[in-house]
């Protein structure tokens, strides 16, 4: 997908690790769900996830943002650096839930 659709990929990259995010911060059962992602950066912190953990999600988003965004679209390799990113994260917050 990154190949050939590189900026769906991306979104769906980021899309798929949203998700997963707020699922893990619910399962935890913080008694509340963070409306954006500054908020399920900081629930994810006091699951216990590294504070640069949390950083990169926010840089992750603004990269979705960007790619969603440009007109020239985005390069396969950008996609897959972004994929791979939203991978490393994701096993990350997998091991907040237990995964």
């Amino acid at each position: 997908m990154a190949d050939s659709v590189p900026t769906a990929a991306v979104v769906t990259a980021w899309d798929v690790l949203e998700r997963l995010c707020r699922e893990a911060v619910l399962a935890r059962g913080l008694g509340w769900q963070p409306a954006d992602v500054a908020s399920l950066g900081r629930a994810l912190v006091a699951c216990g996830l590294p504070t640069g953990s949390a950083a990169v999600l926010t840089r992750l988003r603004g990269l979705r943002d960007r790619a969603q965004h440009l007109s020239n679209g985005v390069t396969p390799g950008a996609a897959r650096d972004v994929i791979d990113a939203c991978l490393a994260l994701a096993r990350e917050i997998e091991t907040l839930s237990g995964g």
